[in-house]
């Protein structure tokens, strides 16, 4: 299970993770679409290195809950 958590929380693959999620916003509405939390795709992005290492921290050290989606 160490490995595979290793594997997912490799910055490259956090980073193709983010490239996905992206990519199935239209660019225009980046700045609009928010997920459950509030937070946009454009405000991640701002500091999208601080927020994979917050993410990877979360996750290596089974801190990581997801919110809900909304309804």
């Amino acid at each position: 299970m160490a490995e595979l958590m290793d594997t997912i929380t490799m910055p490259e693959n956090l980073l193709g993770a983010w490239r996905a999620v992206r990519g199935n916003v239209p660019r225009g509405r980046r700045t609009h679409s928010a997920g459950p939390d509030g937070v946009t795709l454009a405000e991640f992005e701002r500091e999208l290195d601080a927020q994979l290492n917050t993410l990877r921290d979360m996750l290596v050290h089974d801190r990581y809950e997801p919110t809900p989606p909304k309804a």
